[in-house]
């Protein structure tokens, strides 16, 4: 997974990517997509690729309580404006502003600040279950990387070490793009379920913690009863990286964590409900049980479904609203290797992890995740019927 942002300072894109251990690896400019390696420049890292195909959710598919590219390649933090004035006094000399089109809130649509349910079923937001994007703040984002964070992307994905689905908020300066991640556990997890990930223990954080620190960014998991929770960070700026700071703000997290996990329920909302649900099935290979939405302020979203909560499947289509995207996004065509993909869009094609059609305006919507079929890291996305459907489909929600 890329979490990414630019400071002030920096000229060009930065993006990171953790190794087997959890080691930050730092990557500018050229990103890939979320494959199980990249190199760019001079640096190289090895995560994880597509996920083995899921045995469905939870008590075979029924997701209860008592049982919560890649995700999202482009960052598209230079094209919106991210340079522009702050009025943020207590940010670093290393940050970057937000984008001149999100909310003056500081808090994207479709997410809520209080994280409860909604019963009124009103707008765009996240009405069931708890919407894991308002357990951090936007000062505790700016604690821990040096620069403003709003929720900026939510999708349901996996994490290394960890065999079940986890809900997962990015917190960043422009829609899709991030510098804190915070991702939570849908399926019930033990103490050995958060020793096989990276690090080494730490106390005063949940029931049990690991973390890795680097100068470029931190990986800190938790248990929490039940309940499984990783943060990760990417350090902006010219100043010390913040261990310390990260530590602090992953312990005040912890306290609004849940001991069981989050109930695992349909959130589809907003324009991700035209979204072709059966074309939505035929790519994951079984009937979606679980589903998240994050509709952005500019009009932009996530949508992002799972077979269940253990070994899932998962896919997520991104619209990108912003008529700049679509350049920034093509350019990906000629940096990786690519396959066309006939019959969607003026340009549509696929890459390592991730699939695109971009319109004559400049807006564009993707598809990525982990389903089958499986392909190598430097291989683009095999361009199946089903796949090519869902993308045509995703091309409707484009304004």
């Amino acid at each position: 997974m890329f979490l990414v942002g630019v400071g002030g300072n920096f000229s060009t894109l930065s993006a990171l990517r953790t190794g087997p251990r959890g080691e930050p690896c730092e990557i500018n400019y050229r990103m890939g997509p979320l494959a199980k390696s990249c190199s760019h420049d001079a640096a190289r890292c090895e995560g994880r690729g597509p996920g083995t195909p899921g045995r469905g959710g939870y008590r075979g598919g029924v997701l209860r309580r008592t049982r919560a590219v890649p995700a999202l390649v482009a960052c598209l933090a230079l094209l919106a404006g991210c340079t522009g004035g702050s009025n943020d006094q207590g940010a670093s000399s290393g940050q970057s502003s937000g984008p001149s089109s999100g909310p003056s809130s500081g808090q994207s649509a479709g997410t809520s600040q209080s994280g409860s349910s909604d019963p009124g079923g009103t707008g765009d937001q996240l009405l069931s279950g708890l919407d894991i994007c308002s357990l951090v703040s936007e000062a505790q984002v700016r604690r821990a990387v040096g620069q403003v964070g709003e929720p900026t992307s939510r999708v349901l994905t996996t994490i290394d070490g960890y065999d079940g689905l986890v809900d997962q908020c990015g917190f960043g300066v422009s829609f899709d793009s991030y510098t804190f991640v915070l991702s939570v556990g849908l399926a019930p997890a033990t103490r050995a379920d958060l020793q096989r990930l990276p690090g080494r223990p730490v106390q005063g954080i949940g029931d049990a913690a690991r973390s890795v620190d680097r100068s470029t960014g931190s990986t800190l998991s938790f248990l929490k009863g039940r309940t499984l929770v990783q943060v990760r960070t990417v350090h902006q700026g010219d100043g010390p990286s913040r261990p310390v700071d990260v530590r602090a703000v992953v312990g005040e997290v912890s306290q609004a964590v849940p001991s069981d996990p989050p109930e695992t329920d349909d959130q589809t909302r907003g324009a991700c409900t035209k979204v072709d649900r059966q074309a939505v099935d035929k790519v994951l290979g079984a009937p979606a049980a679980v589903s998240r939405t994050l509709s952005y302020v500019n009009l932009s979203s996530v949508c992002s479904w799972a077979t269940g909560t253990r070994n899932p499947r998962t896919v997520a289509v991104t619209v990108y609203s912003s008529q700049q995207a679509g350049p920034f996004l093509a350019d990906q065509k000629n940096s990786e290797p690519s396959r066309d993909i006939p019959g969607i869009s003026d340009d549509a094609f696929s890459i390592p992890g991730v699939a695109y059609a971009i319109a004559p305006d400049g807006q564009a919507v993707s598809v990525s995740g982990e389903f089958p079929p499986k392909a190598g890291p430097r291989t683009p996305l095999p361009v199946t019927p089903e796949l090519a459907d869902l993308l045509a489909s995703a091309v409707t929600l484009m304004q």
